[in-house]
């Protein structure tokens, strides 16, 4: 069952000026969207493992040639989380 919340229940949504340049990594057209947590109602880590299993793979699925990266503070968790596996295996 997938639930929908209109994205003003869950976010104070603010608009700032932007550039208005064309941003390209590695030849692709690219966007940055950020956010801040309230880690009194959800962590960083959990708003991301929510993206990746629920929203992330619906953009996919509409847009075929979109491709998500998570940087910040989800990048260093999986980093970490990789090193720590690597750690792991080389100790068994």
């Amino acid at each position: 069952m997938e639930l929908a919340y209109p994205l003003s229940s869950v976010a104070t949504l603010s608009q700032e000026e932007a550039e208005t340049t064309i941003v390209r990594i590695d030849g692709k057209r690219s966007l940055y969207l950020s956010a801040e947590v309230d880690k009194d109602e959800m962590s960083s880590t959990e708003v991301v493992e929510y993206l990746e299993k629920a929203v992330v793979p619906q953009i996919k699925r509409q847009f075929s040639g979109v491709s998500v990266h998570f940087s910040g503070e989800a990048e260093q968790r999986a980093e970490t989380q990789s090193s720590m596996s690597e750690m792991f295996s080389l100790r068994c």
